[in-house]
């Protein structure tokens, strides 16, 4: 599934976030949320992450001549495939089949997948990044991560948690 991002002013769709989600035999759809943890525990979710840069790859390249041809996509990756030590020859092999551009890619990754695995997880990133993908940084302010600590990252972007744009109540009375 893609979930769009659409420019406020113009109204044009100006990227897309590419989303797992499991469709069961009765049609039923799955949300990441009942699988993710299982796949991670059976191995899986490398498989999953591959597939879906693939499926991203594959859309960019059909959207190549068409009026989406400049949106970007964002694939997450996990903790677990972005620590593996081929994680940068298995992604540039998917690309290779493309014809696209990959600053077209948006590679997101939690805080937990550097935090946990800094060193494999910088140099994987800095193996992409040198390829030309953009990486992004999701759900900053989650736990792991300090600000002042987001230059040590090989990042291109930020993007927030939730979690720190929303105040509790409490907090709403507090003045700044």
């Amino acid at each position: 599934y893609l979930q769009f991002i659409v420019d406020n002013k113009t109204k044009n769709i100006v990227s897309a976030e590419a989303l797992s989600r499991w469709e069961s035999a009765d049609g039923v759809v799955i949300f990441p949320g009942k699988y993710i943890g299982i796949m991670e525990e059976t191995g899986m979710i490398t498989t999953l992450d591959y597939m879906m840069f693939e499926k991203a790859c594959k859309k960019l390249s059909e959207w190549a001549d068409t009026e989406l041809k400049d949106i970007t996509i964002s694939c997450n990756f996990t903790r677990i495939t972005i620590s593996e030590a081929d994680f940068a020859d298995k992604i540039r092999g998917i690309f290779s089949r493309y014809p696209i551009d990959c600053s077209k890619i948006i590679m997101e990754i939690t805080e937990d997948s550097i935090e946990r695995n800094f060193e494999t997880a910088k140099n994987n990133l800095l193996a992409v990044k040198a390829l030309g993908f953009i990486v992004a940084l999701d759900d900053i302010g989650s736990g792991y991560t300090s600000l002042r600590n987001l230059c040590d990252y090989p990042i291109d972007l930020v993007k927030l948690d939730r979690a720190m744009l929303l105040l509790t109540d409490t907090e709403r009375g507090k003045k700044l």
